[in-house]
């Protein structure tokens, strides 16, 4: 049996739950891991076999706070991460903005996230602390990019900010739209961290 055949997922009333068919425990398959519906956080147990935890994990990124899926054959969804969300975290979205700019402009009234690119070719994983991780390790490429942030003029709402740019010796670009005021600081911060050491400002 191959590591696709031993994986299997299924729907729960509040989460997505993964266990291993080739092992069970009273009566039903081991339990490797659990990824809630309520704060979208992958919750892996300690003995999940790492073959099988490298797959649980490129699963869930197919899941983000603000996803909304479907639990049931009736039709029925939830929106991924609801507990994060009614605490002022943003909703993410992922994606070409002809896939996704009607859901951003509906979401503009309330905290909001868009990575429409971020990372590489190499790297599925588009979330925000990939780009950090850059931002501390390799040079911004000011000479081809120069500002780094604007003001996003396509929206109806002020604060929104449009991040962009990439790096001089690594393949790693970003484009970045967000109203969240903690998230436009830490973008702010890093990249003003990132100039200075090239002794330059923004």
């Amino acid at each position: 049996m191959n590591l696709t055949d031993r994986l299997f997922r299924c729907t729960m009333a509040t989460g997505f739950s993964y266990a291993d068919q080739t092992r069970e425990v009273r009566g039903d398959y081991k339990r490797l891991a659990f990824l809630p519906f309520s704060t979208c956080e992958l919750e892996i147990e300690p003995d999940c076999p790492p073959e099988l935890r490298e797959m649980i994990e490129e699963d869930a990124l197919n899941y983000w706070v603000g996803k909304v899926v479907q639990t049931s054959s009736s039709g029925q969804t939830i929106t991924m991460g609801y507990e994060r969300i009614a605490a002022g975290e943003p909703v993410l979205f992922f994606g070409p903005p002809c896939d996704r700019w009607d859901e951003v402009e509906a979401a503009q009234d309330s905290p909001f996230l868009y990575i429409v690119g971020n990372g590489s070719p190499f790297n599925r994983d588009q979330r925000l602390h990939t780009l950090f991780t850059a931002l501390e390790k390799y040079r911004l490429d000011v000479e081809r990019f120069g500002e780094f942030w604007t003001v996003g003029r396509q929206f109806r709402v002020d604060g929104v900010l449009h991040f962009f740019g990439g790096f001089e010796d690594f393949a790693h670009g970003f484009i970045i739209l967000t109203n969240h005021v903690e998230t436009i600081a830490r973008l702010q911060d890093a990249i003003r961290a990132n100039l200075a050491r090239q002794g330059r400002e923004v």
